[in-house]
């Protein structure tokens, strides 16, 4: 019974331990407290360069997006289902980058991406997307290619690449002027 409870107390105090240095580990990087924080904040040290701001030159009159749920707004309107005027690219509900960039964005915006899409299913949602002839195509695509329980049934880096370079490399024979937002 005695090494039961040592047992409990020493797996207590090693958790408790492992809690405050990660909460230690966290506080250091996310604030500039104490000396070492006023030092960087005056030397401008171990802080991230300003994030660049695209410039859309000129201006895109329409565009197209591939991708997978993320680009459709899967979940975002009703439990497991598509909601694509939630999309972040194309959407006329939210304050995409449709509603942001177009003059008439109703008119001048197609949604390509599928719920479950792979890097596989690029190619085809590109050259779906080219035939519009699009001034901008935004591509987010990738989670459903990591995100598996094993890394066996992860897309091997070698397919995921060139299925990537090869959607590319089509959207910019088939039009070498758009503009393209990878994100």
């Amino acid at each position: 019974m005695r090494d039961h409870a040592q047992s409990t107390r020493l797996r207590r105090s090693t958790a408790a331990t492992a809690l405050l240095a990660c909460a230690a580990l966290l506080a250091g990087c996310t604030s500039d407290s104490g000396e070492a924080g006023a030092k960087s904040a005056r030397s401008g040290a171990n802080r991230p360069a300003a994030k660049p701001t695209p410039t859309w030159d000129p201006r895109p009159s329409s565009i197209a997006s591939v991708g997978d749920s993320i680009s459709r707004g899967f979940d975002a309107c009703s439990v497991l289902s598509d909601c694509p005027e939630a999309s972040w690219s194309t959407g006329m509900d939210v304050d995409s980058l449709a509603r942001q960039l177009l003059p008439n964005p109703q008119r001048r915006t197609w949604n390509y991406a599928k719920t479950g899409a792979v890097m596989a299913d690029l190619p085809a949602q590109v050259s779906a997307a080219t035939a519009k002839r699009p001034e901008l195509v935004t591509v987010l695509i990738g989670a459903n290619d990591a995100c598996q329980d094993t890394v066996a049934q992860m897309t091997p880096v070698a397919d995921f690449r060139a299925d990537f370079a090869a959607s590319l490399g089509a959207l910019r024979r088939a039009l070498p002027k758009t503009q393209v937002y990878v994100a």
